[in-house]
């Protein structure tokens, strides 16, 4: 879904960079992903139901506490990864937009091996009776929430780094969906930045949204660490 004024010439190929790229120039223990957050409080519902009293934030079992898996597993599976587990402003919107691009670039600074940045965040999608869209999809008997991979543009002109992120989404979730069909529900090319423009290959994940389960979120966030880490393999050379 392009929501951009931008065009993009998707036969172009693309190229990641591979894990013995990075290892091979920055050395084995080099971080490949960083785990980052817009809003690490951000948690999810029952997976049931939904009360215009329940909270949509959490000190406990919110995406903060996804991104610290995810981080775990793509470790378990060879690919280093880091966990930028940072609060912004308190929580609040305004600031943290500008707190977060601070932290990344001095992240991505200090760690010039970061390769890929995944922001891991969770949607909201609540209708006007109050009833909830629960997006699942069945893997080998097992129920997954869905993912929302979003790029960032500057409007109705895209920068280098922009195109190549835009152009790795698809990439990506096309590799995703053939393994597992439907884990990625959307690819979306948003008109807003992002903060994306100041990193590598960048994506902005929604793990489920407040619908699903923490549980089943949790599940999601193990099954990307695991095609990711075969997306990868995929790219490096034979």
């Amino acid at each position: 879904t392009n929501e951009s004024g931008c065009e993009f010439d998707f036969t172009e190929s693309i190229s990641p960079t591979t894990l013995s790229e990075i290892y091979s120039r920055y050395g084995s223990e080099a971080p490949v992903v960083l785990i980052t957050h817009s809003n690490k409080r951000e948690c999810y519902s029952n997976g049931k139901y939904y009360f215009t009293s329940d909270n949509f934030y959490s000190d406990s079992d919110n995406v903060g506490q996804i991104g610290a898996l995810l981080t775990k597993k793509l470790n378990d599976l060879g690919i280093n990864a880091i966990h930028l587990d940072e609060l912004y402003a308190s929580g609040s919107i305004i600031n943290s937009s500008d707190e977060y691009e601070d932290s990344l670039a001095s992240t991505l600074k200090k760690y010039p091996s970061i390769s890929y940045v995944f922001n891991i965040s969770r949607g909201v999608y609540i209708n006007d009776d109050m009833s909830m869209q629960k997006e699942l999809v069945l893997y080998q008997d097992k129920s997954y929430a869905q993912l929302l991979i979003t790029s960032g543009t500057g409007w109705d002109k895209a920068s280098e780094n922009q195109t190549k992120n835009v152009l790795f989404a698809l990439d990506f979730a096309s590799f995703t969906n053939s393994m597992v069909s439907n884990l990625i529900s959307e690819n979306r090319i948003s008109r807003f930045d992002l903060s994306q423009n100041i990193a590598p290959y960048s994506m902005n994940i929604e793990i489920g949204s407040f619908a699903n389960s923490f549980s089943e979120a949790n599940e999601s966030c193990e099954l990307f660490a695991t095609v990711f880490y075969e997306y990868l393999t995929s790219k490096s050379p034979t």
